[in-house]
């Protein structure tokens, strides 16, 4: 590994931690990341934009094509389903997202929620330390982060970190669903249309598991690791009846005990709990009301993430900016 190479890992590592995962055609930025790099080493500009960069030569090794294949026959997908429908009644062919140059996104259904906002806010926080009872001063965790996201189906977002604007973190319009599905005998490594999700969690998890790679890291924990991502980056993205099929595919992955309990602010909610098969533990509790995540611990890292608030917002503190990443259009380089 060079030494390019080792540094890309690093902070790879270290932003897939924080940001949804993000799927890039490095035609156009790959040449210009080069150019910039004597400048933005140690800007958290340069963490995404190696990281973006990094995780596509990542997958360019696997093998796995990223490709959406078209409705049959070329025609128009189904109208979506009624909110109610659930199980295969609600199953359309999947469409196909056009990401124009300015970010936008047609083609595929957008954001779920009612009203004319055009984001969805996130505030969350990332924690390290041990897992302990709510309670005065019985806390060991530490704040690492204080993290806020504003995402869309529909048009590019941003990241901030830690509250610093100056450093805000454009981000690609989050159209393509977290992981890889099977569907009809057909392999999805970028899927973009969930009506074409069934909405039962049986369904729901014969369609994630029979995608995943045999070799690696146990099945069991790369379903319920799907789920996490999914649920934790794009949970406000869902309909709220593709949200509970998600938690129901958590549910049935052996190993997993369910109850009602708190999270570690003391909010009450549904909670799933699961040890990895290295023993690490994987943490999920949702409030009931909405199907939100309140907290979720991934078994990759020794943290949890705390969510505070999650809405509907009409727009971003300072405009999502493609600068930081290096590229030349929305269209050619960060869809998320």
């Amino acid at each position: 590994m060079t030494a390019d190479e080792d540094i890309a890992q690093q902070l790879r590592d270290r932003v897939e931690r924080v940001v949804p995962q993000v799927v890039v055609d490095v035609r156009n930025v790959v040449p210009r990341a080069r150019r910039r790099r004597a400048v933005t080493w140690g800007t958290s500009a340069a963490i995404v934009l190696v990281a973006v960069v990094g995780t596509v030569w990542g997958a360019s090794g696997a093998g796995l094509p990223q490709v959406v294949p078209a409705v049959p026959d070329g025609g128009t997908p189904a109208p979506s389903a009624s909110p109610d429908a659930v199980g295969a009644a609600a199953l359309v062919p999947p469409a196909v997202a056009t990401v124009a140059d300015d970010g936008t996104v047609t083609g595929v259904p957008g954001d779920p929620w009612d009203g004319d906002a055009a984001y969805w806010y996130v505030l969350a926080e990332k924690r390290t330390g041990e897992e302990v009872p709510p309670g005065p001063g019985s806390r060991s965790e530490h704040i690492d982060e204080r993290i806020e996201w504003w995402t869309s189906r529909e048009r590019p977002g941003l990241l901030v970190i830690d509250g610093d604007l100056g450093r805000a973190i454009g981000l690609g319009p989050l159209d393509v669903l977290s992981g890889t599905y099977l569907l009809d005998g057909v392999r999805y490594d970028a899927l973009s249309d969930p009506r074409s999700l069934p909405t039962d969690p049986v369904d729901l998890t014969r369609a994630i598991a029979d995608a995943l790679p045999t070799d690696g890291p146990s099945r069991d924990d790369a379903l319920f690791e799907q789920v996490i991502e999914e649920l934790s980056h794009r949970g406000g993205l869902l309909r709220r009846d593709l949200r509970d099929a998600y938690w129901g595919v958590a549910a049935l992955v052996p190993g997993t005990t369910s109850s009602t309990g708190q999270d570690s602010r003391g909010r009450a909610g549904e909670v799933l709990r699961r040890t990895a098969a290295d023993g690490t533990q994987a943490l999920l509790v949702r409030d009931p009301a909405t199907g939100l995540l309140l907290e979720s611990r991934s078994p990759q890292y020794d943290e949890r993430t705390l969510f505070l608030e999650q809405r509907p917002v009409e727009g971003t503190p300072v405009a999502p900016s493609l600068e930081p990443l290096g590229c030349e259009s929305w269209a050619v380089c960060a869809r998320g």
